[in-house]
C-alpha cells in the first residue's frame, strides 16, 4: 500500500487542535519504525513537558519527544524546555514532531537549546512527507489519516464543494472541479472537445463503483444538467465518444455498453488529483494571510469569510474575462477592454463589514491584484487552473464543440508592437526570473511562430525613455512622475547610482538605437518600416491622425510639452493601426479573432477609437486592429499553436495592465525603497507586497487620486 505524496499532505495541513490525538498516533508509528522503546506518555492535560517519551535500558529519561500541531512552534518548543528542565534535566535530545512547516526557520530555536547543553531535532511535515512509504506500517498509518482528515472533504458526488462559489448549482460546481482537475493533469496540446468531456463524463460517474453502476441514460441526463442550455441529443455525439475512449483505463463497462462506473484505480487517481487542487487552494488561502498580515492599519473582522471573499471575487473576474473572450470568438464581435471587471465582481460578490481601517473595496482590489501578480508558486498554477476552468466552462456554455470554436483563433499572428508593451520586458530584467510575465509572453510566442515587429519610432520611444530614466538617476531634484523603467528598477532592489550603468546591457552612449534593435532582435522582435497608407482611404488616415493627435495633445497640454513631441506620439501610434488595417486588407484575413495581424498594446485609447470614430469610417476597419495582453495569452493557452508551450507557461490569470499605471512621484519612491531595506530576508512576492501595500497608504496619506489601474494610461511615465 502507497500513499500520494499531496492527499497525505493535505491531511497533515488539516490537522488542528482538536485533532491533536490522531496525529500522536500517527507519529507514534512513524517514530516506532525507528525506536523499539518509545513509550506514550501523552494527555491534553498535561505530562510534564513530554508528549511521548523514550527510556534507556537503566530507565535515565535522555530523549523526549514532543508532539505538537500548534502554528506556534517556536513558542511551543521554548515551553516545553523550560518545563523539561525542571522536571527531568537528564535529557539531552528533544525531538519535536509537528505538522506545520518549519526548515531553516528552526535554527534559530536549535541555537538556543544547543546552548543549554540540548539537542533539538525538529521533525515537520517535509520529514513526514518524504518517508510515508518507507515501510507499511507507515504508509498504512498515512492512509487512515487521509481518511479520516481529506475523504469527508470530498461529498457523495467526488466534489470538495468550494466555501463561496460563483456557479451556485451544485451541478456546476461539480463539472467544474472535473474540468479544473483535468485541466491540471494533462497535455497541453490534446483536443479541446475531448478533453472537456471526457471530463464531464468522469464528473457524471463520481461515486460509481461495480456495485453503484449508472446507465448510459443517467449519464446523458448528468451531462446535460451540468450544461442545461442543450438538449440530450445535442450533447449525446460527444459523450459517446468519451465514454468509448475512456472505458481503455478510467471506466468500466457493462452490460454491452448499457451500464459504466470509475474504475478503481481512477477513482483512486481522482482523490489524489483532488487532494492537489486542495493543496493549491490551501496555498492560495495561505497568501492571503501574508497579504493581510502585510498590511498596516488594516482590520479584518473575519479571515477566514474574508479569504473566501478575496477567491469569490477573483472567481467572478475570471468568470467574466472567459464569457468575453468566448462571446468575442463565436459572435464575431470587437475585442473589449473593460478596466471596471474586477471592481464589478467585487461589487456584486463582497459583503459588507469585513474590512475595517481603509475602504473595504479599494483593498479588496489590492488584495486581488497582489494575489494574482505575486503569488507563491502553488498559487500561481492554481490560478491558472480556475482561469482556464472557467473559460473551457465558458466555451462549453456557448458551443460543445470546444475544438471546433477554437480553431477560428489565428494560426500564425503578426504583432506590431508599440513601447507600452517593450518598456516592461527591460523593467522586469531586474525581477527574479519567475516574476517576468513581459519576457515570458514574447517567449512564447515566439514558440508559437508569431512573428513580432516595432516601427523605427518605436524604438526611438525606448530610446528617449530610457535617457531620460538615466538624468532622473543623476538628478538631486526630480519634479513629476519618476519615469517607469526606472521606478520598476528601483522597486526591484536596483541602486539609484547604478542605474546608469545597468542601461548599458540594452544600449550604449554611441549608437543606442542600434543597440536597442539588437536587443529586441535576440527576443526575435523586429523592426520594420510601417506599411504603406495607400492600402487604406484618405479619409481614414487622417481620422486616425486626428484621434491620436488630440489624446497626446490632451495628454500633455498640461505638462508643458511641445507640439512636436506630440504630434511624433502620434504619427508612431497612428502608423502601428494603419498598418495593421493594411494587412488585413492585403491579405483578406477572416474578421473577428481569425484575423492574424494585431497591433498589442497597454494604451487604453487605443480601444476606444471605435468610439471616437465616426461610424462609416470604421466601417472600412470592421474589426479592431487591437488585442489586449490578457486575450493574447488566452489565444496562448487555447489556440492552435497552445502544443507548443507547456501548459505552466501559459499563465492566463495575472492582470498585466497594472505595472504601467502607477505614476509614482519621488516620495512616494522613497518610501517604497524603505520598505525594500526593511524587509531585505523577506521571499521577493511578500517584499513586494509590502510595497504595494506602502504604496497605496502613502497615497491616501497625501490625498493622490490616481489609483493603479483607476485612469486612463499616463503615457508622461512611459515616454
Amino acid at each position: 500500500m502507497t500513499i500520494s505524496r499531496d492527499r497525505f499532505e493535505l491531511a497533515l495541513q488539516r490537522l488542528n487542535y482538536p485533532d491533536w490525538d490522531k496525529f500522536e498516533r500517527l507519529a507514534s508509528t512513524f517514530l516506532a519504525s525507528e525506536f523499539d522503546n518509545v513509550r506514550s506518555m501523552a494527555a491534553p492535560s498535561g505530562d510534564g513537558g513530554r508528549d511521548s517519551e523514550l527510556f534507556n535500558q537503566e530507565g535515565e529519561l535522555n530523549v523526549a519527544f514532543q508532539f505538537s500541531v500548534t502554528g506556534e512552534w517556536g513558542a511551543k518548543i521554548r515551553a516545553t524546555m523550560k518545563r523539561l528542565e525542571e522536571n527531568f534535566s537528564e535529557v539531552r535530545e528533544l525531538i519535536y514532531l509537528t505538522n506545520q512547516t518549519i526548515g531553516a526557520k528552526g535554527d534559530a530555536v536549535k541555537r538556543e537549546m544547543s546552548k543549554k547543553g540540548v539537542s533539538l531535532d525538529i521533525r515537520d511535515i517535509t520529514w513526514f512527507l518524504d518517508r510515508a512509504n518507507l515501510d507499511t506500517n507507515r504508509s498504512a498509518a498515512a492512509e487512515q489519516l487521509a481518511i479520516a482528515m481529506v475523504d469527508p472533504l470530498l461529498s457523495a458526488k467526488g466534489l470538495a464543494p468550494k466555501p463561496k462559489s460563483v456557479f451556485s448549482p451544485s451541478e456546476a460546481q461539480t463539472a467544474l472541479f472535473y474540468l479544473e482537475m483535468q485541466r491540471e493533469d494533462e497535455e497541453s496540446g490534446k483536443n479541446l472537445t475531448r478533453s472537456c468531456f471526457d471530463a464531464l463524463v468522469k464528473a457524471a460517474l463520481a461515486g460509481t463503483n461495480r456495485d453503484n453502476r449508472a446507465s448510459r441514460q443517467e449519464i446523458y441526463e448528468r451531462v446535460v444538467r451540468f450544461l442545461p442550455r442543450y438538449e440530450v441529443h445535442q450533447l449525446k455525439p460527444f459523450i459517446d465518444s468519451a465514454l468509448l475512449r475512456l472505458k481503455k483505463n478510467a471506466i468500466s463497462e457493462w452490460a454491452n455498453g448499457s451500464e459504466y462506473h470509475l474504475s478503481h484505480d481512477e477513482a483512486v487517481s481522482i482523490k489524489d488529483r483532488a487532494a492537489r487542487l486542495l493543496l493549491m487552494q490551501s496555498a492560495l488561502e495561505a497568501d492571503v494571510r501574508d497579504i493581510v498580515a502585510a498590511s498596516e492599519s488594516i482590520v479584518i473582522s473575519d479571515l477566514t469569510r474574508f479569504t473566501e471573499c478575496v477567491q469569490a471575487v477573483i472567481e467572478k473576474y475570471f468568470v467574466s474575462r472567459g464569457d468575453e473572450f468566448v462571446k468575442s470568438l463565436s459572435s464575431d464581435i470587437d475585442i473589449v477592454l473593460h478596466d471596471d471587471d474586477l471592481r464589478s465582481a467585487i461589487s456584486s460578490t463582497a459583503p459588507s463589514g469585513l474590512v475595517g481601517g481603509r475602504n473595504q473595496s479599494e483593498f479588496i482590489r489590492t488584495a486581488c491584484i497582489s494575489l494574482m501578480n505575486n503569488p507563491s508558486d502553488a498559487t500561481r498554477n492554481y490560478l491558472r487552473i480556475l482561469s482556464d476552468s472557467y473559460t473551457l466552462f465558458a466555451f462549453l456554455s456557448e458551443t460543445p464543440d470546444v475544438q471546433k470554436a477554437t480553431n477560428k483563433l489565428f494560426r500564425q499572428g503578426e504583432l506590431w508592437l508599440d513601447t507600452s508593451v517593450l518598456l516592461p520586458v527591460i523593467a522586469e530584467t531586474t525581477a527574479p526570473t519567475d516574476d517576468r510575465p513581459f519576457t515570458g509572453m514574447f517567449e512564447q510566442l515566439s514558440k508559437a511562430s508569431a512573428k513580432m515587429y516595432v516601427t523605427p519610432g518605436v524604438i526611438e520611444e525606448v530610446r528617449h525613455h530610457l535617457e531620460i530614466c538615466v538624468m532622473k538617476s543623476r538628478s538631486e531634484q526630480w519634479f513629476g512622475g519618476v519615469p517607469f523603467v526606472y521606478t520598476k528598477y528601483i522597486l526591484n532592489g536596483g541602486q539609484s547610482g547604478k542605474f546608469a550603468s545597468w542601461i548599458e546591457r540594452f544600449m550604449g552612449s554611441y549608437d543606442p538605437l542600434r543597440d536597442l534593435e539588437d536587443y529586441f532582435e535576440r527576443m526575435n522582435i523586429y523592426v520594420e518600416n510601417p506599411g504603406p497608407e495607400d492600402l487604406v482611404s484618405p479619409d481614414l488616415v487622417r481620422s486616425i491622425y486626428s484621434y491620436w493627435q488630440e489624446v497626446h495633445g490632451n495628454r500633455r497640454r498640461d505638462k508643458g510639452a511641445m507640439n512636436h513631441t506630440s504630434d511624433l506620439l502620434a504619427r508612431h501610434d497612428a502608423e502601428n493601426c494603419i498598418t495593421v488595417i493594411g494587412e488585413r486588407k492585403k491579405n483578406r484575413q477572416r474578421s473577428g479573432l481569425g484575423h492574424s495581424c494585431w497591433w498589442l498594446t497597454l494604451d487604453t485609447a487605443a480601444y476606444k477609437l471605435k468610439d471616437k470614430l465616426d461610424r462609416d469610417i470604421w466601417k472600412e476597419i470592421g474589426f479592431s486592429p487591437v488585442i489586449s495582453l490578457d486575450y493574447m495569452m488566452k489565444y496562448l493557452a487555447f489556440g492552435p499553436a497552445r502544443d507548443r508551450i507547456t501548459s505552466s507557461e501559459a499563465s492566463t490569470s495575472r492582470i498585466f495592465t497594472t505595472s504601467l499605471r502607477d505614476a509614482i512621484p519621488p516620495e512616494l519612491l522613497a518610501a517604497a525603497e524603505k520598505v525594500r531595506e526593511l524587509n531585505g530576508g523577506m521571499p521577493e512576492n511578500l517584499i513586494q507586497r509590502k510595497i504595494r501595500d506602502t504604496l497605496d497608504r502613502e497615497r491616501e496619506r497625501i490625498g493622490e487620486i490616481h489609483q493603479n489601474g483607476g485612469e486612463e494610461l499616463d503615457i508622461s511615465v512611459l515616454i
